[in-house]
């Protein structure tokens, strides 16, 4: 019986933090720029690219060892899957601000981010135009915090 008080005392902290830390996030958030600079995503075995705005990427997830590339085109979401790591895929975005690696299995574009929910689980980045909740891994809820507010 105390196990079961101390799981739902804990469950409910955590929900309380998580929850007030993200409606700080969603008021002082700042609305990003955009940048017009094109990038060019590349399988690991070079036969096949993507070359897009970096306004227009979304967001990319990891499916073993490929990337799912999800950006916009023409007003639409669109999809494109190359073989490649995020780990690999991560390192062209060091020099953009607003594209940043959440969680071990997503690289968002702090762009099309427009509300920050927070429960037991941690930070959800909830997207524009997108049913999808992004999660924001434990260790880097500072970064992510820092990323949105400044």
């Amino acid at each position: 019986m105390p196990i079961v008080f101390i799981i739902t005392y804990n469950e409910a902290v955590h929900n309380k933090k998580y929850k007030a830390l993200s409606d700080d996030i969603n008021t002082h958030r700042i609305t990003k720029n955009n940048v017009t600079k094109q990038i060019t995503l590349t399988s690991i075995n070079e036969n096949e690219d993507l070359r897009i705005g970096a306004d227009d990427l979304v967001y990319i997830t990891s499916a073993d060892n490929y990337i799912e590339i999800y950006y916009n085109s023409s007003d639409q979401l669109k999809k494109k899957l190359l073989r490649n790591t995020l780990k690999n895929t991560e390192a062209i975005f060091i020099d953009f601000q607003n594209i940043i690696r959440c969680h071990k299995s997503y690289i968002v574009n702090l762009n099309y981010v427009v509300n920050v929910t927070g429960n037991a689980q941690g930070y959800k980045l909830h997207l524009e135009n997108n049913d999808l909740l992004i999660p924001v891994s434990r260790k880097l809820d500072d970064f992510v915090k820092e990323k949105l507010t400044s």
